[in-house]
Formats: structure tokens, C-alpha cells, sequence
């Protein structure tokens, strides 16, 4: 157990990196949007895989209330974009939901970045 969550550590270390660069680099160029964009498939594919992982682990992991948030969260926001694009054409401000849409992903990674490492410290 302990190996397997040091290298989902290490791997997510490595995405959300090159994932946060490529962020940064969209504020020079945003030439580099589609970059950004499959690093962000990326991180949300491996990030979805290692929470499946960790929940085979969960009888020994302390964290397991930040893990039921995360995945909460997850499901929440996957619900209100379904919602938002059901109801769109009544929703008079979509520029700043789509820039919130845009953003949450972003928190939702480095959220569960900081339970990896939160499940590392404590291994």
C-alpha cells in the first residue's frame, strides 16, 4: 500500500506541475490553451484512477472525511454542469458561470493533491 500511494504521489506531483505551468502559460500566450486543456484530461483521468485506487485502502487510511468531500464535490459539480447546460437559456450571466465551471476543476485538483500527500505523511 505504501508504494502504490508513493508512486500515485510522485505521478500526481509531476501532472499538477506541468498542469499548473501550462495555467501559468496561458496568461503569455493563450496559444497554449490546448495544452492546458489535455493536461487537464490527464490529471482529472489519473486523479479519478488513484481516488478509485485509495478507496481500496480505505480501511487504513485517517482521511477518509476528506476523501467523502472530494468525491461530494466531484459529483456536485458534474450535477450543476449538467444542470447549467439543461437550463442555459435561462441563465442571464453565463460568461462568469462558465469562468466558475472553468476554475472548479482547478481547485478540485489541487484539493486532492493535498489529500495524496496528507495520505503520504501519514504512511
Amino acid at each position: 500500500m505504501k508504494i502504490n500511494i508513493l508512486i500515485m504521489t510522485w505521478i500526481n506531483r509531476v501532472l499538477m506541475i506541468s498542469f499548473l505551468i501550462s495555467i501559468l502559460l496561458l496568461v503569455v500566450d493563450l496559444n497554449n490553451f490546448f495544452y492546458a486543456m489535455y493536461l487537464s484530461f490527464a490529471v482529472g483521468c489519473f486523479q479519478v484512477f488513484s481516488l478509485l485506487i485509495t478507496l481500496f485502502y480505505q480501511n487504513r487510511i485517517k482521511v477518509l472525511k476528506l476523501i467523502l468531500i472530494y468525491v461530494i464535490s466531484i459529483i456536485l459539480y458534474f450535477f450543476s454542469v449538467f444542470l447549467f447546460f439543461e437550463f442555459e437559456r435561462h441563465i442571464p450571466i453565463k460568461d462568469i458561470v462558465f469562468i466558475i465551471f472553468w476554475i472548479i476543476p482547478v481547485l478540485l485538483s489541487i484539493f486532492w493533491t493535498y489529500i495524496l500527500e496528507s495520505i503520504n505523511k501519514e504512511l
